[in-house]
This record gives structure tokens, C-alpha cells and sequence, in this order.
């Protein structure tokens, strides 16, 4: 190492780079999170920058381990520290990657470790001092994905630092099957349909729309023309507006391998979005994959769902615009979240039928979609949301937002259920961070903190 080494108690170790300082309590933090989780073999904390004046500024709020973020850019940073033993097994520290060493020791231990030997608690205890250019992560990134996952590669990402993952496709890629659930609103359907045949570059894919009670005429001429494209078929249901159900009926005659649950009131923008959610959504560790959806204005309003915000869940960034990088270039990387939207959403189908589809007897409405992606978790198959795939999403045109009345109370009814089933789970995100506000959507910090 050519910076100075941090030791507590002879067993964890980690650089500390000129400038960097520990806050006073530092290191009996490590200490008393290392007795506490004696198994953890890599501790990190937050951080935050301090100048020459001693102001500290941009504190970096960190979310728990998580695999795919951190291979597209080095969250956790310098404030890590490492078991002995652990640093042994990986060979200890390389110069390969000249002012990569620790991330290079990080990525090389954690590939040899469970989750949950990986630990990270919430205090800003270490202070940084020089901060430069990123340093591009993209030829060590390639190195370990030739080691852990040699069909994976990586890509120069948006902005220096980050890469763009991606995942194997078969020389004959799944057919799937788009599900368009819709009453009426021809000029937002036609919209979705329209785009989706002429923009979407993927070799095999049908769609079923889902004619959930359609009345006006102009639907029912479009809906039967559209018919006759082998690629379109219409299955009707006249039943009360269900989302589970009318997409747990499609699924259930769906001809493809991939279900893609698209909303009628999305717009494709770029050709290559299925073939980027198909590709990471047919790993078999992967369940759910969620895009990146732009109101019509062009800003935010999906990038990935955060658990406990507002009543139950809600959707990180939104109304950033749509070049917005995001808190810690999080719109900017693929990544591992608690769920994604059902507004856009791939996933196997093999997986959707084996936790059951969405759940039409209690979530009708909202949060079908979370629900979906927390079972598919507890099935060992995470969420991962990708800004490679982004599409215009006109949220709520065709009901409108569950404000008042009826809606309010059956949104209500649903929330608690969510609460219920999954409690901790969905309330406390271990993709987010304590020290960030539970009341926006906006990745702010929370006042005050923990």
C-alpha cells in the first residue's frame, strides 16, 4: 500500500489516503460493530469531504451491500476496513490498478464471501480530504466479471468512474410477452402499441392486450383491427378494474418465456429497452427488472422503488430531470433495489408463476408490483433497476391518482396490507440509508438523523 494503514486490535485493516481523518469515535465504532456481527469480514461507513478549513460537506449515505451497484461504481469508497484473515485469502493488496487498490481488494474479498459477511453501518465517522477525478473502473471491473462471471462484461458508463453492465443474451433470444392491461383510452394505447412495434429491436415478442370492459366504439374498431397482426392478440375481461388479475389472466395464456407488464399509458423511446431488461431479468438470480421511466415533461418518474417512504414505498428521485445524475450517480447504474415499478416491468415466467403473480385478492391497485418483487426476493431472485432502458411513462392518465373517495380508502386497505405482510422488510430499505428523509422522494437528508 503506498498511503498509510488503519489497525484496530491487529485484525481489521484498511488505507487510509492523505487527508483522510477519523472522526473522534471512529474507531470504537468499527470495534463495536465488529463484536456485534462477528462474522462480518468487511466493515465500512459513510463518509463525508472535509476542506482545508476543517468544514465537513457531501456526506455520502450509503446503501447495505449491494452487488450490482458496486460493480458499476465504487460507493462505499475509502472507508472500509477489512479482516486480516480476509485480506489474506485474497492475495492482500495489488498495484494493478494504481489508486484502485482498495476497491480492487474489496471486489476480490467480496467474491469470496456471503452478504451478510459484508457489513456497513450508517455514521459519517470518516472524513476525506483530497478528492480528484474518477478514476475509471472499467478494466478491473472486466478483470473480476472474467473470474465471477465470465459471459458478463463492462462498458464505459455515463459519467467517469461508472460502468454499464451487461448480461449475456442467447444467440436465440426468450420470446416475451408484452401485457398491456387497458379500458378504452384509445390515444394512450394506440400510442404504446404503436411505439412498441415500430421502435422496439428485439427479434421475438408478442402482446396481449387485456381489454378490461372497453364501451367506446373507437376502442373496440382499433382493438379488432390490431387483432390481426400475429403479433397482437386481445383477451377481454369485463370484470372490475383488477391490475393483478387482468395481468395474472394474460400471463396465464402468455406464449413467451419473459413477461414484460407494460402500462398502457407508456411510450418506447429507445429501440434496445427489452433486449437490456431481458438480458439481466433471464439470470437465474435475478427476478423483477425495472426501467427508467420519464413523465412527457422529461422528468423523472421511475428510477427503482425506495421501501418505507411516504405511507408504504415510493419512487427515488422523482420529478429530477432526466440528465440528473442522481444522489451518488445512482440514476446513472444498474443496481439492486428493494422493488420496481409494475408500470414497466420484466421478469421470467417461470419465476412470476412460481410466487403466484401479483396478489389480486388484496393488492388491486397499489403496490401489486412491490409486493411481487419482495416475494420474488424471499425466492432468492433480487430486483435490479437499469437506466439502460428508458421509455416516457404518461403515469396515471388513464385513472387518475388515488386520492380521494373510493380510491383512497381501498389505497389505504392496501397499504396496511403491506405492512403487514412484510413489516420490516419493505419499512426498512437496506438499499437506502437511515440518515435519508422518509418523507420525499428526493434522496434528501433526514432532520433529524438517526
Amino acid at each position: 500500500m503506498s498511503s498509510g494503514m488503519v489497525l484496530l486490535d491487529t485484525d481489521l485493516i484498511g488505507q487510509l489516503p492523505p487527508g483522510d481523518i477519523l472522526a473522534n469515535g471512529a474507531v470504537a465504532n468499527f470495534l463495536e460493530y465488529s463484536k456485534a456481527n462477528p462474522a462480518a469480514v468487511v466493515i465500512y461507513c459513510d463518509h463525508d469531504e472535509i476542506d482545508e478549513s476543517g468544514r465537513r460537506h457531501s456526506p455520502r449515505f450509503k446503501p447495505d451491500w449491494n452487488a450490482d451497484y458496486i460493480l458499476c461504481y465504487d460507493y462505499v469508497g475509502p472507508s472500509v476496513l477489512f479482516s486480516r484473515a480476509a485480506i489474506d485469502a485474497a492475495g492482500g493488496w495489488r498495484d494493478d490498478f494504481p489508486e484502485l487498490e482498495t476497491f480492487d481488494l474489496l471486489l476480490r474479498i467480496s467474491e469470496n464471501v456471503g452478504s451478510g459477511r459484508i457489513g456497513h453501518f450508517a455514521k459519517p465517522v470518516w472524513h476525506c480530504g483530497l478528492t480528484g477525478e474518477s478514476t475509471p473502473i472499467v478494466a478491473l471491473v472486466n478483470e473480476r466479471l472474467v473470474r465471477r462471471k465470465p459471459a458478463m462484461s463492462a462498458d464505459l458508463g455515463m459519467v467517469p468512474g461508472t460502468v454499464k453492465l451487461r448480461w449475456p443474451m442467447p444467440a436465440n433470444p426468450p420470446h416475451v410477452t408484452i401485457i398491456i392491461p387497458t379500458r378504452d383510452r384509445l390515444e394512450l394505447v394506440r400510442t404504446a402499441i404503436d411505439s412498441i412495434l415500430s421502435r422496439t429491436e428485439y427479434p421475438s415478442f408478442d402482446i396481449i392486450l387485456v381489454d378490461n370492459g372497453s364501451v367506446e366504439q373507437q376502442s373496440l374498431d382499433y382493438f379488432k383491427t390490431i387483432s390481426r397482426d400475429e403479433r397482437i392478440s386481445v383477451l377481454r375481461d369485463d370484470g372490475p378494474f383488477n391490475f393483478s388479475r387482468l395481468n395474472n389472466r394474460a400471463a396465464d395464456i402468455a406464449k413467451g418465456a419473459v413477461l414484460a407488464l407494460v402500462n398502457n399509458d407508456v411510450e418506447v423511446m429507445d429501440g434496445s429497452w427489452l433486449r437490456e431488461m431481458v438480458s439481466i431479468a433471464i439470470d437465474p438470480n435475478i427476478g423483477a427488472v425495472g426501467a427508467k421511466l420519464l413523465y412527457g415533461s422529461g422528468h423523472l418518474q421511475h428510477a427503482g422503488i425506495v421501501g418505507g417512504v411516504g405511507t408504504v414505498a415510493g419512487h427515488g428521485h422523482k420529478y429530477e430531470l432526466a440528465e440528473s445524475t442522481g444522489y451518488m450517480n445512482r440514476l446513472l447504474v444498474q443496481q439492486t433495489v428493494v422493488a420496481v415499478t409494475g408500470a414497466c416491468l420484466v421478469v421470467e415466467a417461470s419465476k412470476y408463476k412460481a410466487v403466484g403473480g401479483l396478489n389480486e385478492e388484496h393488492l388491486t391497485v397499489a403496490f401489486n408490483d412491490v409486493d411481487l418483487c419482495l416475494k420474488l426476493g424471499d425466492r432468492g431472485w433480487r430486483s435490479v433497476f437499469t437506466p439502460w432502458a428508458t421509455l416516457y411513462h404518461h403515469e396515471s392518465l388513464s385513472r387518475g391518482l388515488d386520492l380521494s373517495g373510493e380510491r383512497a380508502a381501498r389505497f389505504e386497505q392496501e397499504a396496511d396490507f403491506m405492512v403487514k405482510e412484510w413489516g420490516s422488510k419493505i419499512l426498512q430499505d437496506r438499499f437506502y440509508n437511515p440518515n435519508l428523509t422518509l418523507e420525499h422522494e428526493d434522496f434528501s437528508f433526514r432532520y433529524p438523523m438517526p
